[in-house]
């Protein structure tokens, strides 16, 4: 085998090892995903950072609407969460998210 074939099949096995890597990468964000919601409590929530309650969030809630401030109401009024309506996400039968 002359060294240019060598160095070509070396270059091929890098390449191929970064794809798998990347692979792995890929599959673990996946399993870290579908294992967040696992034996969930509400104990665990008031001990989460906002950093860690973020994707917990976006994994429930498709989005939120917020409704304006009903007339004669005063913008310092307190904070009224009936103005939001909130959209959760629904789970399809197969367990994965329905788009």
């Amino acid at each position: 085998m002359a060294r240019g074939d060598v160095r070509d099949l070396l270059v091929r096995l890098g390449r191929h090892i970064e794809s798998l890597e990347s692979e792995r990468r890929e599959h673990a964000e996946e399993q870290a995903e579908e294992n967040l919601l696992r034996g969930w409590s509400r104990e665990k929530w008031t001990h989460m950072t906002v950093r860690e309650k973020r994707p917990v969030i976006t994994r429930v809630l498709a989005s939120v609407l917020v409704l304006p401030v009903p007339g004669g109401v005063s913008d310092k009024a307190p904070f009224d969460p009936a103005l939001l309506i909130p959209e959760w996400r629904r789970e399809t039968t197969s367990g994965r998210r329905a788009p």
